[in-house]
């Protein structure tokens, strides 16, 4: 009776495959990569016209251009708010997403920043993270990326925030010197 019985039974309908979900660890690396993403692609191209043009010189009249004395010569400092907040934001992401792997945000403040970076120029820091980071694809950031980082690290040193975002043009950069934010010297 039991083998009538199992014949009569027709056997179990299969379920239908369904994916696997991924593993919460690679979701949560997309979640990352896409906020990335998205964060740079909010600096695009309406915000990146502020960031390439020339930083204003620190002379601002005729006048005092031809006085001839320190007005003229006067050097625009990290002192001056040379960054925005938002720059500084955007830095911070790319800083987390492409840098935190090697570096601590404290290795790029206080003594160890004013050690290797006072008295030079932002065209100086500029140079060296576009040519040497990240350690493992050197170069491989947006200029913008590189400018937006540089103004995190302005942030995390207590520089103050302006109106006009970090240029990209080296040249510009140069002309901005980093100065201790507080005796306004280079040390």
């Amino acid at each position: 009776m039991s083998s009538s019985l199992r014949a009569a039974v027709p056997p179990p309908l299969a379920a239908p495959r369904t994916p696997l979900p991924a593993p919460a660890s690679r979701q949560w690396t997309f979640v990352a990569f896409a906020c990335i993403l998205a964060a740079t692609a909010c600096g695009g191209a309406a915000q990146r016209t502020a960031t390439e043009d020339a930083v204003r010189p620190a002379v601002s009249t005729p006048t005092q251009a031809t006085q001839g004395g320190a007005a003229a010569s006067a050097a625009l400092t990290t002192l001056a708010g040379v960054y925005t907040m938002d720059q500084a934001t955007r830095g911070r992401t790319v800083f987390l997403g492409m840098c935190r792997e090697c570096h601590t945000p404290e290795e790029q403040s206080g003594d160890r920043f004013a050690k290797r970076w006072l008295g030079k120029s932002l065209g100086d820091l500029y140079e060296y993270l576009s040519a040497e980071m990240p350690k493992n694809d050197p170069g491989s950031l947006s200029p913008g990326d590189y400018a937006d980082v540089m103004a995190y690290m302005l942030r995390i040193n207590a520089m103050p925030v302006g109106a006009r975002e970090l240029p990209t043009d080296v040249a510009a950069l140069k002309r901005i010197q980093i100065v201790d934010k507080t005796a306004g010297t280079t040390r």
